[in-house]
């Protein structure tokens, strides 16, 4: 039987409107959070759907990632 991966926790919950830092390989791109998807990711990871905010708004595409790959500005 194969074992779930531990669930990681964030620094602190990451809500709806909190500013974001995507952390894309070496780079770390600014994003909204749009909304919390809640807990339905594999083994059980927060997903959050967000938009970046370093691009105009007609190219900014809304998707969704795993909580974990976010960061909260320092």
């Amino acid at each position: 039987m194969a074992s779930r991966a531990p669930r990681r926790k964030c620094q602190r919950k990451i809500r709806a409107g909190d500013q974001v830092l995507l952390r894309v390989g070496p780079k770390r791109l600014p994003a909204e959070v749009i909304e919390d998807r809640g807990f339905i990711g594999k083994g059980g990871r927060q997903l959050l759907r967000i938009r970046r905010i370093d691009v105009s708004p007609e190219l900014a595409q809304p998707y969704e990632v795993p909580a974990e790959e976010l960061e909260l500005p320092a």
